[in-house]
């Protein structure tokens, strides 16, 4: 959901009808991507949980496996967010050097497309890789008690940083 219309319509039809494809019907994984332009003074972290589960983003598979990127523009600001039941794959030490050391410098270099189909064909490297190596990359572990609006626990990495001089 590029609603900054930050992406070539060239990436946006790749991201849907490539890998988001692939992690879906490969993997059962539901991965979103939110571009905006602002986040409208809210603070990235809680607003990307709360997007997480309003949007219910995870529900269409077989338990909790959502993923969201979501890209505040104006404030230069980005936050991945993990479903429970993605958790054993996306660590909050992925996720955070996913944040720091590959979006980072595509953001702070300007090249947003090449930024968005790199960060979703690392998850789908590191997803076939556990796979290949035998481990269980579908298995359902949320907790039973939780409601069927919670998606994530908002846990995982806290980073949120400046895409640099690019954007200005």
């Amino acid at each position: 959901f590029d609603f900054a219309k930050s992406l070539k319509s060239e990436t946006v039809t790749r991201i849907n009808n490539y890998y988001a494809y692939q992690l879906t019907r490969h993997y059962d994984i539901d991965p979103v991507i939110i571009i905006v332009n602002t986040l409208n003074n809210q603070e990235i972290n809680p607003l990307a949980a709360d997007l997480f589960s309003r949007w219910q983003i995870g529900k269409s598979t077989r338990g909790k496996k959502g993923l969201l990127l979501l890209v505040g523009v104006s404030e230069q600001r980005l936050r991945i967010e993990t479903g429970y039941d993605l958790e054993h794959i996306f660590t909050d030490l992925f996720v955070a050097r996913t944040e720091r050391e590959l979006l980072n410098e595509f953001f702070e270099q300007g090249i947003w497309d090449i930024a968005f189909l790199s960060f979703l064909e690392n998850l789908s490297h590191l997803v076939e890789t556990k796979a290949e190596k035998g481990e269980d990359v579908a298995p359902i572990t949320s907790p039973s008690v939780l409601a069927d609006s919670h998606y994530s626990g908002g846990a995982g990495a806290v980073t949120t940083f400046d895409f640099g001089a690019a954007m200005n």
